[in-house]
């Protein structure tokens, strides 16, 4: 996941704020939790293990939704002041 997160910042310069959001920011699937009445040990480690990388995916999910929405924000503000600029060239003729 570390490899692929790596080449996805590096590809996500290059896109523009939605289109990165859509192509690099995928929810991780929650690993499966063993019924612990009747789990081995090591089914209880791996799980543990699982569930550790799971949290540490979820949080590079978050911030990579975090980067997405602020890029967004940021084209909407250019939207919105080229739309002023173009307001008031149409409004002082």
């Amino acid at each position: 996941m570390r490899r692929w997160s790596v080449v996805a910042l590096g590809l996500g310069v290059l896109l523009p704020g939605p289109l990165w959001a859509y192509g690099f920011c995928s929810e991780p699937s929650a690993p499966d939790v063993p019924n612990g009445s009747y789990a081995e040990d090591y089914q209880m480690d791996r799980a543990r293990r699982e569930i550790e990388e799971y949290l540490d995916d979820v949080a590079e999910y978050k911030a990579c939704l975090i980067r997405a929405m602020r890029e967004t924000d940021a084209e909407a503000e250019g939207i919105i002041d080229e739309w002023n600029t173009s307001v008031r060239r149409y409004n002082s003729r």
